[in-house]
């Protein structure tokens, strides 16, 4: 594996993980009150939400784990966190 591939990769892993918790952390906390290393505390940890729920549908309903469960998988928490902050804007 050469270097540009491991920056690569270590960059989509990044993305990955902190996109998803990033869109979470917005739709479920007010970003006021917040300072900028709980934001990004928070969109890390949450970021692993996806995992966990491929995990969880794995285990319970026998879903395999490939990419394309992967990707659904943080595309769907990611869109669900921009819909909750969305709704909050609204209010």
């Amino acid at each position: 594996m050469n270097t540009e591939g491991i920056i690569l990769g270590s960059v989509m892993i990044a993305a990955i993980v902190f996109i998803p918790g990033y869109a979470l952390v917005r739709g479920l906390f007010d970003s006021k009150k917040l300072g900028f290393i709980w934001m990004l505390t928070l969109s890390f940890f949450l970021g692993l939400t996806p995992p966990l729920l491929i995990y969880a549908l794995n285990k319970n309903l026998s879903i395999p784990l490939t990419t394309q469960t992967a990707l659904l998988s943080a595309g769907f928490i990611t869109i669900a966190g921009i819909v909750l902050w969305f709704g909050k804007k609204g209010k």
